[in-house]
């Protein structure tokens, strides 16, 4: 059976002497691995066609273990369209290395394909405008924060994680990692606080807010040179780190 499906290429790593194994993320099948044969030979067509950073139509004939990569048809070359701008070029890396770590394997999630095609989107109007160094990494921990939410670790801003109580706009400042969000003052108050979390200024808790709920556009408006952007990627990076065990132990 084969068929074609637009892919990004995640990565590549050697099987067989003249083989690699390719993995794409679809938006129908979610994050799968492919093999493309002689992809290693000189002359291959294929090999070129399959590098990371890349947005493609593949066409696939599946098999009894891998799906073998039959056709490359067309694509965005994101390294091309970067040229020197190493900024955008490895935050764009990071990008695919999250969805390498967290995303399960085939299964189709909603949102994150539609979601990543905004991201390198964004990306590219940031590098055209020559902001990638201020946009690149708030759109990527941004994307992050929402492709979490969408794989269902959603952090909770709105209610108290510990006793349910709604919180307002000016209310708790202590974000719980291990109960995946914000916990209210009365059971700050009354309870041990829990070793693994962080405290919030009010304009951190209201960007995370923001991240959480707003299209990836908005994020435009932050910069990564903000303190509170160095606070979010901190509690980004000790959120994923507990809630997802890949994001330490998947292969690179």
């Amino acid at each position: 059976m084969t068929f074609t499906t637009p892919a990004y290429i995640i990565k590549r790593r050697t099987y067989r002497e003249y083989d690699k194994v390719v993995t794409l993320y679809t938006p129908q099948f979610g994050k799968i691995e492919a093999v493309a044969i002689g992809t290693k030979k000189p002359l291959s067509k294929l090999s070129g066609q399959l590098e990371p950073l890349q947005q493609v139509r593949v066409q696939l004939t599946r098999g009894k273990g891998l799906s073998r990569i039959a056709q490359v048809v067309g694509g965005s070359h994101f390294f091309q369209k970067f040229g020197n701008d190493l900024t955008s070029i490895v935050w764009a890396q990071k990008t695919l290395a999250l969805i390498d770590r967290l995303v399960p394997w085939k299964e189709s999630q909603s949102g994150v394909y539609d979601r990543l095609e905004k991201y390198f989107a964004l990306l590219l109007f940031a590098h055209e405008e020559s902001a990638s160094g201020a946009v690149a990494p708030v759109l990527t921990i941004g994307f992050g924060w929402q492709m979490a939410g969408l794989l269902g670790y959603k952090p909770v801003m709105t209610m108290c994680v510990a006793c349910g109580v709604k919180i307002g706009r000016f209310g708790a400042h202590f974000f719980d990692i291990a109960g995946g969000g914000l916990c209210c003052a009365k059971c700050m108050c009354v309870k041990e606080k829990p070793s693994n979390g962080m405290e919030l200024t009010q304009a951190a808790k209201q960007y995370l807010a923001d991240i959480v709920v707003k299209p990836l556009d908005f994020l435009l408006e932050y910069t990564s040179t903000d303190e509170d952007f160095k606070t979010i990627q901190s509690l980004f990076d000790l959120f994923v780190r507990y809630h997802f065990p890949t994001y330490v132990n998947q292969r690179s």
